[in-house]
Formats: C-alpha cells, sequence, structure tokens
C-alpha cells in the first residue's frame, strides 16, 4: 500500500511487506486516490486498523443525485441503478434508513421533490440517537446539520436524514465510545467545504467513534453524518463492490454532471 500524505500530518518514511509508505501519524495510511472521473476519486484509508473506501466528490465537476423513491422507476439495487442511468454513474452508496422500502424513517428529497417529512420524533435505534442529522444540497453546496434545526433553504436539490449525527461543527457525537463493542458494517457521508463530499463504507465491521473520527480527523469533515449499516455497500469502478444486487430505499449516486 503505497500512502498519501495529508498536509496536515506529519510523517516518516518506513516500509511495509516491502513497500516503502508514510506513515501518518502511526493510525493512518491512505492509498493514492485513483480518479474514477473527472472530479471524483477513490482510495482506501486505514484507521485503526481497519480498511475504508472513501470516495471524494468535487461538486464543480460532478454531481451527487438520490434515487429510490420511485414506483415507476426499479432502480433499488446498485445494478438496476447502473442500467437505468448507463454511462452518467460514477459510484454509488444507500443513504437513510427506511421503514420499508417504500417508507424512509426521516426527511428525503430527490430531484427537489419531497416523498418523506422531517421526522424529529423520540424512538430506538440509531436514527433516534439524538443529534440526528440531514445531508443536503442546495444553491449553496452541500452541508449535513442537526435535524433539530434544519430548515428548508431555497435551491434544495436533494436532502437525506438520518442518524446519529457522527460531527456536527468538529464535534464528535457525545454517545459514540472509543471502546464499544458493538461494531457493524457502516456507511457515512462527509463535508469538508461547500464542494467537496466524501462517500465512506467501511471494508470490515466498525465502532460508531472510530468511522465519526475517520471523518473528522482523516478525511477534514467538520460536520458528517451515518448514513446506514449492516447491509450497506458502494459501487464503482473498481471497487470491490459490496451487495450489488441488495435491495434499498435510498441510493445516493454520483453522476457526470449534465
Amino acid at each position: 500500500m503505497v500512502a498519501m500524505r495529508h498536509p496536515r500530518w506529519e510523517a516518516t518514511l518506513g516500509a511495509v511487506g516491502g513497500s516503502n509508505v508514510l506513515i501518518l501519524c502511526s493510525w493512518a495510511l491512505s492509498t493514492l486516490a485513483a480518479p474514477l472521473a473527472d472530479g471524483v476519486e477513490h482510495r482506501v484509508v486505514v484507521h485503526e486498523q481497519a480498511r475504508y473506501h472513501v470516495v471524494t466528490v468535487d461538486l464543480r465537476k460532478a454531481a451527487l443525485e438520490l434515487h429510490g423513491q420511485y414506483s415507476s422507476r426499479p432502480d433499488r439495487s446498485y445494478q438496476a441503478l447502473k442500467a437505468r442511468l448507463g454511462d452518467r454513474l460514477i459510484a454509488a452508496t444507500n443513504a437513510g434508513i427506511f421503514h420499508s422500502p417504500d417508507l424512509p424513517v426521516g426527511l428525503f428529497v430527490s430531484a427537489s421533490y419531497e416523498s418523506a417529512p422531517l421526522q424529529l420524533a423520540d424512538g430506538d435505534g440509531n436514527f433516534f440517537l439524538k443529534p440526528n442529522g440531514v445531508f443536503w444540497i442546495d444553491g449553496r453546496g452541500a452541508h449535513v446539520g442537526n435535524a433539530a434545526s434544519w430548515t428548508k433553504p431555497d435551491g434544495l436539490q436533494l436532502a437525506t436524514q438520518s442518524g446519529p449525527a457522527l460531527v456536527l461543527g468538529g464535534r464528535l457525537h457525545t454517545a459514540l465510545l472509543p471502546k464499544s463493542t458493538s461494531k457493524k458494517v457502516r456507511n457515512a457521508v462527509g463535508v469538508s467545504d461547500r464542494h467537496t463530499v466524501h462517500l465512506v463504507l467501511s471494508d470490515e465491521r466498525v465502532r460508531f467513534y472510530d468511522l465519526a473520527t475517520l471523518m473528522r480527523d482523516v478525511l477534514g469533515c467538520a460536520d458528517a453524518l451515518y448514513l446506514d449499516g449492516t447491509i450497506s455497500g458502494m459501487w464503482g469502478p473498481g471497487l470491490p463492490t459490496r451487495r450489488d444486487n441488495e435491495v434499498y430505499a435510498g441510493l445516493l449516486a454520483v453522476v457526470v454532471r449534465p
């Protein structure tokens, strides 16, 4: 594995498995980013001894779309989404938590159409681990924010609600524990600036805390949202696609900008 040096990290040159690497803070390694399309890159990051796939999107060069809540469009698996979008599709991951394929637990806005409202009720499970959050894109760019304070912005293009919010304003969710015994495959979305979105999938079972520190400390996301776990997957050229035929209610797709 050849590591990419982040400008905020101190690094030393060493050797792992016969290959030269940069050892970043002794706990984070990253492969050199591989371009998937103009403005879209994929890399593998090792953080706290676990591997993560990271797809980074520059919204000035590529676009994000939210799919799944269309009864007339059977695009609820990566395979089906690829068949419908064709060469427009660059990469995708599942987005949000759902009661059923037709019923998101919280806010779901696709192509500016709201198919499910914001959910602020209390309940059991990850979604209701307050604060939960909303990932959205509007005319100003990409955002992750606290669901409790979210209001519909002008020019809203897409939005998905999930929980917990891993990082808000640079602060980790207080319920995330570094010694938790709960480990699952998990995916998340983070924003490092209004134009830069990171889609992340763990390659193995990880803690919420470790996912959150990856988003904040390695990827530089001041705001990040957990999307789903256990059945989470990611599709893209060169990616070891997980659950290609799994049926999802929501898919966050990276597409060629029109």
